[in-house]
């Protein structure tokens, strides 16, 4: 018998859980996977946007950068040309790309120290990588 506050697992069922009031069904994977996605946004966000910002306005006020603008908009026109590709491709996750992502933010804190903006570009575009 379960009591209010107790929670019981059907092990025979790995993704749900009992309680004493409802039945919860944990997060499908594709949910999960959109979830850990916007998380990673909003931080990439957070931690890259005065840098976009200024590159933006780089590209806008400097004639040398302007093709800046069409980088962006050029990668996903690739990304959308090959995107049956991409799908077709399966999925695995990878400790390089762990070790990547920690090298650029160590590359943003080296930068942030220093005010590096040459290695502030740096740590983004290994970020994007």
């Amino acid at each position: 018998m379960k009591t209010l506050g107790s929670a019981m697992h059907d092990f025979s069922n790995p993704g749900r859980a009992e309680t004493g009031f409802i039945k919860i069904g944990f997060l499908k994977p594709r949910l999960l996977a959109y979830g850990q996605a916007s998380i990673l946004f909003l931080l990439a966000a957070w931690l890259y946007g005065p840098l976009a910002i200024g590159l933006a306005s780089q590209w806008w006020h400097d004639p040398n950068y302007t093709h800046g603008f069409f980088v962006p908009v050029f990668s996903l026109f690739l990304l959308w040309e090959r995107r049956a590709k991409l799908a077709a491709l399966r999925s695995q996750p990878a400790w390089s790309g762990l070790v990547i992502l920690l090298f650029a933010l160590l590359a943003l804190v080296v930068s942030t120290v220093t005010s590096g903006f040459f290695l502030h570009r740096i740590s983004f575009l290994l970020f994007l990588v």
